[in-house]
């Protein structure tokens, strides 16, 4: 209230705050909205061991413009802690998702695979594809199933 806490009361669903108001009040208040890991239904077997991410409507693309290039390498393992920050796509400025997960990579000389954790960087979907065509992913695979070598 007016930029300090203000006390109040729940009262049949409602938060009420009781006082003597003035003309130049002003309220603010926050609703948290966490990150979700989400999985899609089981008939959906393309989707099997992968999730997306969900912060309240808005679903969550990994796209290759934040990732060095890159989005299909990328692995959701273990659960991705995901912060919210400011980014800007174009001359929108939108709420990414940041977190560690576990980005494969080819070795030195093409004959090895490495993994190591990396930053990665996720948009809301709606978002993608506006800084021209790269890669992208919204159901990131949460362990390795199969690999093919040599495929584009």
């Amino acid at each position: 209230m007016n930029g300090k806490p203000a006390e109040y009361a729940i009262e049949k669903g409602y938060t009420v705050i009781s006082r003597e108001w003035k003309k130049e009040d002003k309220i603010e208040f926050r609703i948290p909205i966490p990150v979700k890991m989400i999985t899609s239904r089981k008939e959906v077997s393309e989707n099997e061991g992968k999730i997306a991410f969900q912060r309240g409507p808005l679903v969550y693309c990994v796209e290759g413009a934040d990732n060095q290039g890159r989005a299909m390498n990328i692995i959701a393992d273990g659960t991705p802690e995901m912060t919210i920050e400011k980014g800007q796509i174009l001359e929108e400025t939108v709420l990414m998702l940041t977190g560690k997960m576990t980005a494969v990579e080819i070795g030195k000389g093409g004959t090895s695979i490495i993994t190591e954790k990396k930053t990665i960087k996720a948009i809301p979907y709606y978002s993608w594809c506006n800084r021209g065509s790269n890669e992208m992913q919204v159901w990131l695979p949460t362990y390795v199933k199969s690999l093919r070598v040599n495929s584009k």
